[in-house]
């Protein structure tokens, strides 16, 4: 599948295995397979009756975006070059279509407008599972024929995130977490938490302004690590109308709040401001708003959720059971980070897509 549309189908005949063996089956690729992005299988029983399917992604998510890049239609259209420009009151990256303001003080983002219009996607980078602390005499903005650049460096458990907005207003994030043992001084080493239940960045965006999402990624889970062996996926699945899970008697699917594992894209839509944002790296949970605990539950069922509306994690609490999490297998335990010196350290790398 691409984009949501089949674009290559098949039978496979299963070799004859009793209860309890195993087989191989060979598949014929199709030519367009790389063209795809993802790979759905359905088994059949004897009399027709689907019985099970599973779906695989065809690419990695840096591979996925590059491709999808690749396949952006060229314009002639002329722009401006976007331009970067910094004031005792803002930093600004500005392109004809997109404007990104950032605080001088927190080198959070305080306003971004496209097309005139303000997108209420704000008060970010806030670290989570972590402490960092900006530092504005580091910092600094430059203009590249890449694009506006404005780099936000920091010491503690963040290296740098770099901004980068392109003249056709897409907006590039790249953080580097994790990658010095010190914290860059002053933190004495204590720049994570003890322990360590969801280890990110989050933001502000209100939930009012959001009528639904699509988007491809692992499986959802509410409050806790998918299966190691998850293969479900979903892609380009919709929510028609914005709801709250209010019993578990009326559950209405796809669900798309919580965590969503493996994200490669998800469109936050809207009325006003619909926006994109894309992975550009494997292993980013995302974090979308906070779902409810169900009414006539017998005990809270979710763990604490990052604070913001939207984050982008590399790791989130397992989930809750009968048992508490100390009585759970390692895997339940919360993260316990080493670092070492010469460690590379954890990236995130976004691109977010607010044209309107």
């Amino acid at each position: 599948m691409e984009s949501g549309k089949v674009i290559a189908e098949g039978h496979v005949q299963l070799p004859a295995i009793a209860p309890g063996e195993t087989g191989k089956a060979r598949f014929t690729l199709p030519a367009s397979f790389r063209e795809g992005d993802v790979l759905e299988l359905e088994a059949f029983e004897q009399r027709g009756k689907s019985i099970c399917n599973w779906t695989y992604p065809i690419r990695l998510a840096k591979q996925y975006f590059d491709h999808k890049m690749a396949q952006t239609p060229m314009t002639l259209e002329a722009v401006q070059p976007a331009t970067a420009t910094q004031t005792a009151t803002s930093i600004e990256l500005k392109s004809d279509r997109v404007t990104v303001t950032f605080d001088p003080a927190t080198g959070m983002i305080s306003r971004i407008t496209s097309g005139g219009t303000e997108v209420p996607f704000k008060d970010g980078p806030v670290a989570v599972g972590m402490k960092m602390r900006y530092e504005p005499t580091l910092s600094y903005v430059r203009n590249s024929n890449e694009g506006a650049v404005y780099c936000a460096k920091y010491k503690g458990a963040a290296d740098s995130i770099v901004w980068r907005l392109t003249d056709k207003g897409l907006l590039y994030m790249d953080a580097i977490l994790l990658n010095r043992a010190s914290g860059g001084g002053g933190f004495d080493d204590a720049f994570m938490d003890s322990k360590v239940f969801n280890l990110g960045l989050t933001f502000s965006y209100p939930e009012k302004n959001c009528s639904g999402m699509k988007w491809m990624a692992a499986a959802r889970t509410v409050s806790g690590k998918p299966d190691s062996g998850n293969e479900l996926w979903s892609m380009a699945q919709r929510v028609q109308q914005y709801h709250h899970r209010r019993s578990f008697e009326n559950l209405v699917y796809p669900e798309f709040k919580g965590y969503h594992a493996n994200m490669y894209w998800a469109t936050l839509e809207s009325d006003t401001t619909p926006f994109t944002i894309y992975s550009r790296n494997d292993g980013i949970f995302f974090h979308v708003f906070t779902p409810e605990e169900p009414k006539g539950r017998v005990k809270d069922t979710m763990p604490k959720f990052p604070e913001g509306d939207i984050s982008f994690l590399l790791d989130i609490p397992a989930i809750c059971s009968f048992k508490p999490i100390e009585q759970q297998g390692p895997n339940s335990q919360p993260g316990n980070i080493r670092i070492k010196s010469g460690d590379e350290g954890l990236h995130l790398n976004l691109m977010f897509d607010f044209r309107q």
